[in-house]
């Protein structure tokens, strides 16, 4: 029997999902919450979908604070004179939290269809984004004239 493993500087799909991990994950869930899809639209955008039928814009608020993004719908009243058979959607209000990874930022949302969609991006600084550093020639840094 031959036993293979893999180096670890090869990437492997669990990479992938530690990194989105890394950018995005929920905070709490509560049995209101609606549920969610993640999806991936380039190397550094996201888009979180949340299924919300029922709800109008001016129902649903949205905030960013520092890494933290938090959806809250508001809950509707109940209409007089009306008895349900049966009660599937969620109309009591709802609050979604999420923790953003380092540099995630939301920098947009629509609602289409009674989902929610919420446009991630992770913007990396220059300090921190990848060099390349020259080996003996011009320095790699310059100075700029003042």
């Amino acid at each position: 029997m031959r036993l293979y493993t893999v180096s670890p500087s090869v990437p492997s799909v669990y990479d992938a999902f530690e990194t989105f991990d890394r950018l995005f994950s929920p905070l709490g869930r509560t049995s209101n919450a609606p549920a969610y899809d993640l999806a991936q639209n380039g190397e550094d955008k996201f888009q979180v979908n949340l299924a919300v039928p029922g709800y109008a814009e001016a129902d649903i608020e949205i905030t960013q604070e520092a890494n933290e993004l938090v959806v809250t719908g508001k809950g509707k009243a109940e209409a007089e004179g009306t008895t349900w058979l049966r009660r599937g959607l969620n109309t009591r209000g709802f609050e979604s939290r999420f923790e953003l990874g380092e540099n995630v930022r939301v920098v947009a949302a629509n609602l289409t269809n009674g989902v929610l969609g919420i446009e991630l991006v992770r913007e990396v600084p220059e300090a921190l984004k990848p060099r390349r550093i020259s080996i003996g020639g011009a320095p790699a840094i310059e100075a700029k004239a003042a």
